[in-house]
C-alpha cells in the first residue's frame, strides 16, 4: 500500500507542475457488470444490493418497447483507498466482432457481431500513469454528452436489437443513428509524455496492441487503425501519459503532413506512415500561455463521410486529410487540457449576507447558523384569479388560485424566516405580455415586503412567448432585495453565479467577515435549438461545458478558503434518476426529466468535494433527497397553485435548507419541508451533511 501511495504523490506533483486547469481525479472504477429487471427502479436496486454496494449508471440497454431492462453498474473507489494490488478498470471498448479479444472479458453481446468488452489490471501498473477509468456513463445521445477534456463516447451504439421482427423493423426506420446507448467513461486529465506508431499489428488484436505489447500503462486511440500496406498486419498509435519522472517534456502541438512535405523545424519527433503521410509532435514545458496535449483520439469514418470539427471531451479535429489508405477514412483529433478564465463580475451593491449568531452558555462560543427557503415551481401568472390545474385532495382553502398560493407563500415566510429566499426556476409563466413585470412582482411580493434577500434561477417556462430571460435578470436586479445575478456573458446561459455568506463575529470558524457558507446557481436552460445542433433528439437543455468551467473557475478562487457549499438549479441532472430507496429520503413518484444529454456536473462535483448538496425543481411531485457517493441530491417539491401543474393526491410544499457551524468548527447542514395547511409538521427531516460525530 504504500508504494501505491507513493506513486500516487509523485502523479499529484507531476500534474501540478505540469498544468494545473483540473484537479487531479481522485477515484477509480474497481468493478463493472450488468443487471436485468422489470423495471429501472428494479435494476438500480439490484446494482446496489451487490456486495460491494454499486451504483447504476444511465439508461437502459435494451430498447424502451422491450419488457425487460438491462443497466450497468459501476464500482467507484477513492484512489487513496485501493491497495495496490486491487484491480482496477483499464478499458471498455465495443468491437464489431463475433469475440472479445484475448485480452478483455466479455461485459455484453449486443448481437452476434457486436461485443461489449473490458479490461482490469493491478493498480499498481496504471494508477501512475493515468491509464484507468474513473467514471462511466450511458446516454441515449451520441453527441454533447459529458463534453468536457478527460471524457470519451464510444459511437457503436450497445442497445440490444427489440425482441420481434415487427419492433425492429420500426426502431431500424424511425431511430436516428445518434440514438441508442452510448457508452461514455473519463479518464484523469494528465499530459502525454510519450508517443509511438507500432506497425506491423495483426488485425487479430483490435486495438488492444498498446498495453499488450508495449504495457499496461500505455492506451490505445480510439476507433481508427493505420491500415499497412503488407496484408493483414496494420498500424496503431499509442500514447503514455504520466510519468516517474516530471520533468519529462509534454506534448504541445500536432501536425500532419503528406506528400513531400516535411514537418516544420519545430516539431523535434516525426512518424511516417506507408501512404507518405509524416504525423509531427512538438514537446516542450506546458505553461499559461500554452496548455499540454492530453488526448489523441482517431476517428473512424466510411471513404467520403467528412468528419466532425470537434468530438465529445473536447476532442479538436487535427487536419481533414485521412490518414487511412485502406477502405476507412481514419482522422487525427487532439485534446488540450486549456481553462479559458473569464472575468468574474463585481460583487453586487448590496449590503453583505451575513451568518446569524446564536451565543452559547454562561459566555462560550456559540453557533453561526443560516437558514434558507427554497421555492420551486411557483408558475405566477400575474393574474391572480388564475385557477389551479390541479387542486390538491386534501387541500381545504378555497378557491384554488394563484392568489392562495401568494397566501401560502405567504405563510412560509412568517413561520420560517428565513435568511434567504430561493426562487429555484419556473417562477412565472405569463402568456400575456402586459402581465410581465405583475408576474416578477408577484414573485417576489412576500421577500420584498418582508426585507428577505432572495436569488432567482430560471426554467424551462420562465422565458416562454417572448419573455426572455435577460428582461427577467433585468428585472430581477432591479428589485431592492434581490440578489440576483447575470454572470458572465463568456458563460452560457443566464444565471451563473455564487454568493458568499459572512461570519458575523470572530470564532473558531475565521475572523469576522469571511467566508464561511458558500451558495452556486446554475442556468439548467431550458430546450435546447435543435435547428442548430440537429444530431440530438433530447426535450430538455443541459447545463453547457463553459458552465462547468466556470463553477471550476469559482471553487478554485476559494481554494485558501474551502466550505462546504450548497447548489441550485432548474432541471435535474440525470443522477437524479438513479435513486434507490436505501439511500432515499423523501417521495420518488414521476419519472426525472433531466436531459438526454449527460453533462460532466456531477463528476465535477464529486471531483472537488465542495458542494454537499444540490437542489433542483422541475419535477413538482418529486420531493426526495438522494445521496450519491458524496453528494445530496434534492428536489425542492411543486410549491406552485395556480398555473402549474401536480398531483391531486400530493400537498404543495417548501423546502427548508439550515447550515450550521458549531463552536469547534464543525459544520451541518440540515434540511426540512412544510406541506401547505400543516404548519406545524417539518416533513422527512433528515441532516444532508455533517462533521459532528
Amino acid at each position: 500500500m504504500k508504494s501505491l501511495l507513493s506513486v500516487l504523490s509523485v502523479l499529484v506533483a507531476l500534474f501540478v507542475t505540469s498544468h494545473s486547469a483540473h484537479a487531479v481525479v481522485h477515484y477509480a472504477v474497481t468493478r463493472v457488470f450488468l443487471v436485468g429487471g422489470e423495471s429501472q427502479e428494479a435494476t438500480q436496486e439490484l446494482c446496489h444490493q451487490g456486495t460491494p454496494p454499486a451504483l447504476a449508471v444511465g439508461v437502459n440497454w435494451r430498447h424502451e418497447s422491450d419488457d425487460t431492462v438491462i443497466q450497468l453498474c459501476q464500482r467507484r473507489q477513492r484512489v487513496e483507498e485501493i491497495d495496490s494490488s486491487d484491480l482496477v478498470l483499464q478499458h471498455i471498448a465495443v468491437y464489431d466482432t463475433p469475440a472479445c479479444p484475448m485480452s478483455m472479458e466479455l461485459l455484453f453481446q449486443v448481437n452476434e457481431d457486436r461485443m461489449v468488452c473490458f479490461r482490469r489490471v493491478t493498480a499498481s501498473e496504471v494508477l501512475a500513469s493515468g491509464n484507468y477509468i474513473s467514471d462511466v456513463w450511458v446516454s441515449t445521445q451520441l453527441n454533447y454528452n459529458t463534453d468536457a477534456v478527460g471524457w470519451t463516447t464510444i459511437p457503436q451504439s450497445v442497445q440490444a436489437p427489440s425482441k420481434g421482427l415487427f419492433r425492429s423493423f420500426w426502431n431500424s426506420m424511425w431511430q436516428t443513428s445518434y440514438h441508442g446507448a452510448f457508452i461514455s467513461y473519463q479518464r484523469p486529465v494528465v499530459p502525454i509524455h510519450k508517443v509511438r506508431l507500432l506497425a506491423g499489428v495483426n488485425a487479430g488484436f483490435l486495438r488492444t496492441a498498446c498495453f499488450t505489447r508495449i504495457g499496461n500503462q500505455w492506451e490505445d486511440t480510439g476507433a481508427g487503425y493505420l491500415d499497412h500496406l503488407t496484408r493483414g498486419t496494420k498500424s496503431e498509435f499509442c500514447i503514455r501519459r504520466g510519468a516517474s519522472d516530471a520533468n519529462l517534456p509534454v506534448l504541445l502541438e500536432v501536425a500532419t503532413m503528406r506528400g513531400p512535405e516535411e514537418c516544420p523545424d519545430r516539431f523535434s519527433q516525426k512518424e511516417t506512415l506507408d501512404n507518405d503521410v509524416r504525423l509531427c509532435f512538438r514537446w516542450g514545458e506546458a505553461s499559461a500561455s500554452e496548455s499540454p496535449i492530453v488526448g489523441i483520439y482517431f476517428e473512424s469514418l466510411a471513404v467520403g463521410k467528412k468528419p466532425q470539427a470537434v468530438l465529445s471531451g473536447g476532442y479538436q479535429l487535427v487536419s481533414s486529410t485521412s490518414l487511412n489508405i485502406g477502405r476507412r477514412a481514419v482522422f487525427m483529433y487532439a485534446a488540450w487540457d486549456v481553462i479559458d478564465e473569464v472575468p468574474i463580475p463585481a460583487p453586487l451593491d448590496r449590503p453583505p449576507l451575513v451568518a446569524k449568531s446564536v451565543p452559547g452558555a454562561n459566555g462560550k462560543t456559540g453557533n453561526l447558523t443560516y437558514k434558507i427557503l427554497q421555492l420551486s415551481d411557483l408558475h405566477y401568472t400575474g393574474d391572480s384569479t388564475t385557477k389551479c390545474h390541479d387542486t390538491p385532495l386534501k387541500m381545504k382553502a378555497s378557491p384554488c388560485n394563484e392568489a392562495l398560493m401568494t397566501k401560502y407563500v405567504n405563510e412560509l415566510l412568517d413561520l420560517e424566516k428565513p435568511d434567504f429566499v430561493v426562487f429555484a426556476g419556473d417562477n412565472v409563466q405569463t402568456y400575456k405580455t402586459s402581465l410581465r413585470q405583475a408576474s416578477m412582482d408577484a414573485a417576489t411580493a412576500g421577500v420584498e415586503a418582508r426585507g428577505i434577500p432572495y436569488a432567482m434561477i430560471y426554467g424551462n417556462h420562465d422565458d416562454q412567448r417572448g419573455f426572455t430571460r435577460e428582461m427577467m435578470v433585468e428585472m430581477a436586479m432591479a428589485k431592492p432585495h434581490s440578489y440576483t445575478q447575470r454572470g458572465p456573458e463568456e458563460v452560457y446561459g443566464i444565471g451563473n453565479y455564487e454568493l458568499n455568506i459572512k461570519a458575523p463575529v470572530d470564532g473558531p470558524w475565521g475572523s469576522a467577515g469571511s467566508d464561511v457558507f458558500r451558495m452556486y446557481f446554475l442556468d439548467s436552460n431550458a430546450y435546447p435549438d435543435h435547428g442548430a445542433l440537429s444530431d440530438e433528439d433530447t426535450k430538455y437543455d443541459w447545463i453547457r461545458p463553459s458552465q462547468v468551467a466556470y463553477y471550476r473557475q469559482m471553487s478554485a478562487s476559494h481554494t485558501d478558503n474551502q466550505v462546504p457549499a450548497i447548489m441550485f438549479f432548474h432541471i435535474p441532472l440525470p443522477e437524479y434518476a438513479m435513486a434507490v430507496s436505501t439511500h432515499t429520503n423523501g417521495r420518488y413518484r414521476e419519472y426525472v426529466q433531466s436531459s438526454d444529454v449527460h453533462s460532466d456536473l456531477f463528476a465535477t462535483l464529486v471531483e472537488l468535494d465542495e458542494v454537499k448538496a444540490t437542489f433542483a425543481g422541475h419535477d413538482h411531485a418529486n420531493e426526495y433527497c438522494y445521496k450519491r457517493e458524496s453528494i445530496q441530491l434534492c428536489y425542492g417539491g411543486g410549491a406552485g397553485l395556480g398555473m402549474a401543474y401536480g398531483w391531486k393526491e400530493v400537498e404543495r410544499r417548501g423546502r427548508v435548507i439550515e447550515w450550521s457551524v458549531d463552536s469547534e468548527n464543525k459544520r451541518e447542514i440540515r434540511s426540512w419541508k412544510h406541506v401547505f395547511e400543516h404548519w406545524t409538521e417539518r416533513r422527512d427531516e433528515q441532516v444532508l451533511y455533517t462533521e459532528r460525530e
